[in-house]
């Protein structure tokens, strides 16, 4: 039986945490439904070549269609404690507390994956994840870094 995709990984959550989910905590991670424009799909199957994987699907108005498996993962964004933005150059910046870092994100349109531009964000630019840096924890009284 499947179910909603979590934006987080069972996998992700042992790396990250080093254990499971409580059910409450199970109930704030968003979750998803996985929609494929395949048609009426009678079989799914993953595929891993060169280092990437796929998932193809066996549709019997549409023939096979393969996908690339590959999701954007974003860091540094745990407890968010503050945003600020340049709107000359179109990036945001986040602070993470709890991971002791700084996230971009950048303001572009975003393409599905038929080209097409998506819609729902303000001026059609959406806010898309780029990338993180992460510190040492600094004492605030002394200056110098904790271990």
């Amino acid at each position: 039986r499947f179910g909603e995709l979590m934006t987080v990984t069972a996998s992700r959550n042992q790396e990250l945490r080093g254990g499971g989910l409580t059910d409450l905590e199970l109930g704030t991670i968003r979750r998803a439904a996985l929609r494929i424009d395949s048609g009426r799909t009678n079989h799914f199957q993953f595929l891993g070549l060169d280092g990437e994987q796929y998932l193809i699907c066996s549709s019997i108005t549409r023939g096979a269609i393969m996908y690339r498996w590959s999701f954007t993962e974003a860091a540094g964004l745990g407890g968010g404690v503050g945003v600020g933005s340049d709107d000359g150059d179109g990036r945001v910046y986040a602070v993470g507390l709890l991971t002791d870092s700084l996230a971009q994100l950048v303001r572009e349109t975003v393409y599905d994956d038929t080209g097409k531009a998506t819609r729902g964000c303000p001026d059609n630019k959406c806010l898309v994840y780029r990338s993180s840096m992460t510190h040492a924890r600094v004492d605030p009284a002394t200056g110098k870094t904790v271990e």
